[in-house]
């Protein structure tokens, strides 16, 4: 019973890392992720809890990336380097996938704590961490020639969290929201919580400056609405089409400038 609480407990950590160090921009995340995820994964498969079917689905899929990389990539190493990504979050898959418990709720909370966690970083980024960053890119040793992306990036003041690029935290933020409508069925306490965090999530999400942001929350609002409310949707439909086609408008004008 320890060894398997010890064993879920690196799947949350492989997720935590994910997301707080996300290996595709820190080089000790993905060394955490990768080590979690693959001993959990494996310690599942002792336990004969993997199908086989995912097994080889797994060495077929791999064997491929592989004679692709040796035969055909133009940046083998770039190539190796997102086959070790592909391969922890194959074992995250397949070991939540086929987990004996279910992994609905834990995974919820988790989500929720670490949109929380992501959500008030950024808050804290955009109204103080900024400025400390410009100051110390400023009065870095680096070249001017290095400087000047960082500074222009700092300027827009697009806040980016724990995660590498705008873009990236909104889709984080975005995939994160579903968890926490998992929740709501709670007590008062915990749905005032759930209000505090989505709340956080949406003012990040908007200061992220990000327009996929805004298609992602309308893409979440019309998966909704079709699944609960399927006769609304039908009436709401003409006024979905003109606010897409406002929506792709304002962004063709703004050619640069959102991510």
């Amino acid at each position: 019973m320890k060894s398997r609480l010890a064993v879920t407990g690196l799947a949350f950590a492989a997720l935590f890392f994910a997301v707080l160090l996300p290996p595709e921009a820190y080089p000790d995340g993905k060394l955490a992720v990768i080590l979690c995820s693959t001993f959990a994964f494996f310690a599942s498969l002792s336990d004969r809890r993997i199908p086989p079917a995912y097994v080889y689905g797994g060495i077929a899929f791999f064997a491929f990336l592989i004679l692709h990389t040796v035969f055909f990539s133009v940046d083998a190493y770039r190539s190796l380097e997102l086959l070790s990504v592909l391969w922890a979050y194959y074992c995250l898959l397949g070991f939540f996938l086929h987990a004996e418990w279910d992994p609905a709720k834990p995974l919820a909370v988790c989500m929720v704590v670490l949109c929380a966690i992501v959500s008030g970083y950024g808050l804290y980024q955009y109204f103080w961490g900024f400025e400390q960053l410009y100051n110390y890119v400023t009065h870095a040793g680096s070249d001017q020639v290095v400087k000047v992306p960082i500074l222009e990036r700092i300027a827009t003041r697009r806040v980016f969290s724990t995660l590498a690029l705008p873009g990236t935290l909104w889709g984080f933020l975005t995939i994160a929201l579903p968890f926490h409508a998992a929740l709501w069925r709670s007590n008062l306490m915990v749905r005032i919580l759930l209000s505090a965090s989505v709340l956080m999530l949406l003012v990040t999400g908007l200061l992220t400056r990000s327009f996929g942001f805004l298609v992602g929350l309308f893409v979440l609002i019309a998966a909704w609405l079709f699944l609960h409310h399927r006769r609304l949707v039908w009436r709401l439909a003409p006024i979905a089409i003109l606010l897409v086609l406002v929506g792709g408008a304002f962004y063709s004008l703004r050619q640069g400038g959102i991510e």
